[in-house]
């Protein structure tokens, strides 16, 4: 089994498409000028299970819980995809993430409950800043990368 090498992010194509309940899902469009995407996680809760009669404590894995993440990009108040991820903010929605490296043979599908919108006006010497959390509300699901850089 070939091992594929360590790669850095540069190249990556993060896309994102309206996927909140209750609504037709919409188009997937690219979110241009991302500069940081944060860890996609998955945990379970640990809960205490230890009966009042035990002498040790006894712990169990409980229901899956999404974890927060933040996505970081350089502001484009026109760009469709930081539009689409506005307007779902603004009806607290969920979008469809899918992150597209051009360099590994996997792409990564997730849901991401929208929890926050920053905009961060940048200062003398810094850029302009659009920012949004939320918390990813499905389990990720691997798939054949569809980058178009990648050459399998």
């Amino acid at each position: 089994m070939a091992v594929e090498p360590v790669s850095i992010a540069a190249g990556t194509i993060v896309t994102a498409r309206d996927v909140t309940p209750g609504t037709t899902p919409g188009t997937a469009v690219e979110i241009t000028e991302v500069q940081t995407i944060g860890a996609i996680s998955q945990r379970s809760a640990e809960i205490n299970a230890t009966p009042l009669s035990a002498r040790a404590v006894r712990y169990i894995p409980g229901l899956k819980d999404g974890q927060t993440q933040e996505i970081a990009m350089f502001w484009q108040p026109t760009d469709p995809g930081q539009m689409l991820l506005k307007t779902v903010y603004d009806k607290r929605g969920t979008v469809e993430v899918t992150v597209k490296p051009p360099d590994m043979s996997q792409q990564i599908r997730y849901n991401l409950t929208l929890l926050g919108h920053d905009i961060a006006t940048g200062t003398t010497d810094g850029a302009k800043m659009r920012t949004v959390n939320g918390r990813i509300s499905s389990d990720p699901i691997f798939e054949a990368n569809t980058n178009p850089e990648y050459d399998a």
